[in-house]
């Protein structure tokens, strides 16, 4: 049984509290089965108890001081490299414990969202995937919540610091203390798309189209009320991240 481990780091925000398995996303790829999860010989497990706790530290931050940032768990290849569609469309995880047994909703951005289950059962439940072990990887990230009107540098900035608070919050102890000051906002797309900032009508930094785009949270010239344009969609992924 694999466990959840402590910590684990990557460049930017994305990745952290990870529950490490091995394998490539090619092999997920090649040995996914369309049948219940009890059917796999072998499947992989991960421990659940620690979901909720992650959940609920983050959840004890006060709204207003979280209300641009939210936690969430993806589902990935061996070295966090998003499922393709058809993979995702095959997977399957459910949350067992002594013969009961809860869905685990899943996305197509790969997001997983675990339901609610009695407390007694939680310690010992684990999730378990219809892949054989060491296929997919569970991992815990902190995302930026765009607002509904316009981003401004000002907002990224003020989300990037709730998105490291939360993290930092969500991480406890000695974890805690390894995460980054964050110097720019990543940007991931399913498809190219450019990015744009400006002020008083001017444009004073753009990106070339790409799937993931790190904007900087401070451009020489820039104010607060800088704008950050790009063409939005809902499946948009935004992360603090830092420049080397």
């Amino acid at each position: 049984m694999t466990r959840f481990s402590r910590f684990a780091v990557s460049a930017p925000l994305a990745l952290i509290l990870v529950l490490p398995v091995s394998a490539t996303a090619d092999n997920v790829n090649a040995t996914l089965p369309t049948i219940p999860v009890q059917g796999v010989r072998n499947p992989q497990e991960f421990d659940f108890a620690n979901a909720p706790r992650y959940l609920k530290r983050f959840s004890a931050v006060p709204l207003s001081e979280r209300d641009k940032a939210r936690l969430l768990f993806v589902a990935t290849g061996k070295r966090m490299t998003p499922l393709p569609p058809d993979v995702l469309s095959k997977l399957r995880l459910d949350i067992e414990n002594r013969g009961e047994s809860w869905p685990v909703e899943i996305k197509e951005t790969g997001e997983v969202v675990f339901p609610e289950i009695p407390a007694a059962k939680v310690n010992d439940a684990q999730v378990v995937a219809n892949v054989p072990k060491g296929t997919l990887l569970l991992s815990m990230r902190v995302r930026i919540v765009p607002s509904a009107e316009a981003v401004t540098l000002g907002y990224l900035n003020d989300a990037a610091l709730q998105a490291r608070a939360g993290w930092k919050r969500a991480s406890g102890g000695i974890a805690a203390l390894t995460v980054p000051h964050f110097t720019c906002a990543k940007f991931r797309f399913s498809r190219p798309k450019s990015i744009a900032i400006t002020q008083e009508g001017k444009q004073i930094w753009a990106a070339p189209p790409g799937t993931e785009i790190d904007v900087p949270l401070s451009i020489p010239g820039a104010s607060d009320r800088a704008e950050v344009l790009w063409p939005r969609d809902s499946d948009d992924q935004i992360s603090g991240c830092k420049l080397n």
